[in-house]
């Protein structure tokens, strides 16, 4: 590839304690957690809104909160969901604590408890790189903006960018993820209404232990190939309440990629709003229930399984999980199964768990990079664990407590591999976070 030089001054908008990468489910639980302990926070968003893959990509349900009925995710993240349910949009009942959700709704509470915290937002702004010292002290992101290039400065950051960009940009060491044709496919989700949902059976993932793929439609679809139809690859289908009784979240393309690659993301955002349609013209064609169906939205990208995860001072794995390993500086639970979708096909590999998992503070760090945390589906854990971590609820209990340690550092001005674990974890429990099995 040809380059060019290009040099210019940057002005610098804004000082902070602590700057979140990226408002989804992780970021937005990072920046109030930090703002409530205190740190001056802001929060740099590229959309125009609070969510990412849950509000924007149209990923239902928020999963999941319980583990033999017993609550294992609670904190910040039930805060809002329960803030959610208040306004009318949220499903909070469910045996397995899986929370169908309203997007548009979502949103909102996000917006407003992120101005409540007193939190400084930066929407319409992406990262593009950073500003390190000879110590790999992160000390400015650079953002680019209607304005052009700004530069924010912070005695810590938190990346909660799902693809761990600004680790990338600061020269972290990541894991081995393997090529596009090992890692997960994207999906593009999509609402459809119309549909005669009672027809469908159970669509709303109640219980645990159980595989919520739609089996009518699945054979419907499977039929369909062997009749020489033209079927796009697809998972599931699985399909969920958005809180309308005649709609429906619908999860159910699905393609390889390399989410790092802008001309594989290219094309497969161009094949999978191309299935998209196909598969609705098909389910109205030749599955009862969908002949009146229609498109309500789309996802504003495809939903991105799996990329970049940090090589942190501990690497979470799935066999760790599998059996229920306990850490001394356990920060979050999790309850999801181990669940790795495969690109080739239509298969899925999926581990239920027979208790709730345990994720180490050190996940959520590195050796290398004294005032950078990670939180969300980018943080240190091989792709098993990652399978069961990347689901909204573990994704926001990370970033409750990478937004709680970020601000117990800025008040004692030390590193985040010297923080007190103790403080951090009775900081997390005060707030009604469960740490503990």
């Amino acid at each position: 590839m040809a380059t060019v030089e290009y040099r210019r001054q940057v002005g610098i908008a804004g000082e902070y304690d602590v700057v979140v990468c990226g408002g989804g489910p992780a970021g937005i639980m990072a920046a109030i957690a930090a703002a409530r302990n205190g740190a001056r926070t802001a929060i740099v968003e590229r959309y125009a809104f609070f969510g990412g893959t849950a509000s924007g990509g149209l990923v239902n349900p928020i999963s999941e909160f319980n583990k033999h009925g017993k609550r294992v995710i609670g904190g910040l993240p039930w805060e809002f969901v329960t803030r959610l349910h208040a306004k009318g949009g949220a499903i909070i009942d469910f045996p397995n604590g899986n929370v169908p959700f309203d997007p548009e709704l979502y949103k909102l509470v996000a917006q407003e408890m992120l101005l409540e915290a007193g939190v400084k937002i930066y929407l319409h702004s992406m990262i593009t790189d950073c500003i390190k010292d000879d110590d790999n002290r992160i000390q400015q992101v650079l953002v680019a903006t209607k304005h052009g290039l700004i530069a924010i400065g912070s005695a810590y950051f938190i990346d909660c960018t799902g693809d761990a960009d600004l680790a990338a940009y600061a020269g972290v060491r990541m894991l081995d993820g393997g090529g596009s044709g090992s890692l997960q496919p994207a999906s593009l989700c999509f609402i459809l209404s119309g549909v005669d949902i009672p027809s469908l059976g159970t669509i709303l993932p109640r219980l645990e232990n159980t595989r919520y793929f739609n089996q009518r439609v699945h054979t419907a679809l499977e039929e369909l190939k062997e009749q020489g139809y033209q079927v796009p690859n697809y998972g599931g289908p699985w399909f969920c309440s958005i809180l309308d009784p005649d709609a429906i979240s619908v999860n159910l393309t699905r393609c390889a990629v390399n989410p790092l690659d802008r001309e594989s993301l290219v094309e497969a955002e161009c094949t999978l709003r191309s299935d998209m349609f196909r598969f609705i013209q098909l389910c109205k064609e030749h599955v009862s229930g969908f002949e009146h169906c229609r498109l309500l939205a789309s996802g504003i990208q495809a939903g991105i399984r799996e990329s970049r995860r940090i090589a942190g001072v501990h690497v979470v794995t799935g066999e760790e999980f599998l059996k229920n390993k306990h850490f001394h500086d356990t920060i979050a639970l999790g309850a999801h199964p181990l669940d790795i979708h495969r690109a080739a096909d239509t298969q899925q590999e999926v581990h239920f768990l027979q208790d709730c998992v345990c994720i180490p503070y050190r996940s959520l760090i590195t050796q290398t990079h004294p005032n950078l945390l990670v939180a969300g589906r980018c943080l240190s854990a091989d792709r098993y664990a990652s399978a069961s971590i990347r689901v909204q609820a573990p994704v926001m209990a990370t970033g409750e407590a990478a937004g709680t340690a970020a601000a117990l550092c800025v008040a004692k001005a030390v590193d985040v591999q010297q923080a007190d674990i103790t403080d951090l974890i009775a900081h997390l429990e005060a707030n009604g976070a469960v740490v503990r099995t």
